[in-house]
């Protein structure tokens, strides 16, 4: 791969640069907005043309959604730790053990840290492991209030026996 220009909204022009520099530039967040490139400083196209820099500019994107992406968990994460297990779970309180054991697969096969891509952010993997991990601690919580035994109906009272006349006992004089 050889050198390359690029040109901002504004029509600064920049180059000729590597593509190796240009990705550094680009992840450290000094480029924005390049609208064109060109391999020869003369002749600019859109960067979709120019493969090499249509790559770094759209992973430069992705990685912007994936910051989007780990505060927004972040905030879910946030909101739902306030929350009773049938509100984070979105179930009546009425719902059985089952019912729990099937939102939470729902949710965990959405939320799981090995469902993105490899090269995801390390902030956007925290995030998810870190709502993982708390709906797995909230159904863990759900399976052992379930198997907690019932509490003991309390043993009813007798009734009180019912009021009988005493005898008096028998008087014995001494003669």
């Amino acid at each position: 791969m050889g050198d390359v220009w690029i040109r901002d909204d504004v029509g600064r022009v920049l180059g000729p640069i590597g593509v190796e520099v240009l990705r550094d530039l680009i992840s450290a967040g000094r480029l924005a907005a390049i609208q064109s490139a060109s391999r020869d400083g003369n002749n600019f196209v859109p960067v979709a043309q120019v493969p090499e820099v249509a790559d770094l500019v759209a992973k430069d994107a992705r990685r912007q959604d994936d910051r989007v992406e780990a505060e927004r968990i972040a905030t879910v994460l946030h909101v739902l730790k306030s929350k009773s297990p049938h509100d984070v779970f979105e179930l009546p309180a009425s719902a059985s053990l089952d019912q729990f054991k099937t939102a939470f697969f729902r949710l965990a096969k959405h939320y799981h840290p090995d469902r993105l891509p490899a090269d995801a952010l390390p902030e956007l993997r925290l995030a998810y492991d870190g709502l993982f991990h708390f709906l797995a601690q909230t159904m863990a919580q759900v399976e052992r209030a379930s198997m907690a035994p019932a509490p003991a109906k309390p043993a009813p009272v007798p009734a009180p026996a019912p009021a009988t006349a005493a005898k008096p006992a028998p008087r014995t004089y001494a003669a």
